[in-house]
């Protein structure tokens, strides 16, 4: 969120001094893309604490899920081996590899592992 009071100040004040833009003759044109380019970043470059924690919050989880990738793979065999009948059908067995796992990307990954 902006700092400011109502949202659209900074986008009124913007248009506002473009209105007179086509004809400000002081000024070449490189100079007037210039200001033209300052502006708009000037509207672009206003993150907020909570923009910047969710950006955070989406690159983490993205990293996360990533970095889980062989773990979730390590899962998808013990499943197969259990299909093919090479790991015989327990619940118990799979809640004792599960927590194998969840131990292992806890370790590895540490504050990026997944919570199970």
């Amino acid at each position: 969120m902006s700092t400011n009071s109502f949202p659209f100040t900074p986008f009124v004040a913007y248009a506002t001094s473009l209105a007179s833009w086509p004809f400000v003759l002081t000024q070449s044109s490189l100079e007037q893309q210039a200001e033209l380019r300052d502006k708009t970043l000037a509207l672009t470059c206003e993150p907020s604490l909570d923009h910047m924690q969710d950006v955070s919050d989406a690159a983490r989880a993205c990293l996360s899920n990533a970095l889980s990738a062989p773990f979730d793979a390590m899962r998808a065999q013990y499943a197969a081996s259990v299909r093919a009948g090479v790991i015989e059908r327990s619940m118990l067995g799979w809640r004792d590899f599960e927590r194998q796992i969840v131990q292992m990307e806890k370790l590895t990954l540490g504050p990026l592992a997944r919570n199970h």
